[in-house]
């Protein structure tokens, strides 16, 4: 059973970081498109596309993360 729960939460650690970088990337992202905007170097319509994109990676990296967390509890609470 120690096993199990040492298992299980270095599972949800692994998901924490994850999240938490998914986070991080997406924030810096987001303040390095701000930066530009306040320069004034690059139009509009790249910074909203480049947003966009950060968006979706973002997302897809929660997307990511849920399933891991799922898994996480699918495998610690199915365990005999």
């Amino acid at each position: 059973m120690e096993d199990s729960i040492y298992g299980y939460n270095n599972c949800i650690e692994t998901f924490t970081e994850s999240r938490r970088s998914a986070s991080d990337a997406y924030a810096s992202k987001i303040h390095a498109l701000v930066d530009l905007k306040k320069e004034g170097t690059h139009s509009e319509s790249y910074i909203t596309s480049e947003r966009n994109k950060a968006m979706d990676t973002y997302m897809n990296a929660v997307k990511s993360c849920i399933e891991q967390y799922h898994n996480c509890n699918e495998w610690y609470f199915t365990e005999e």
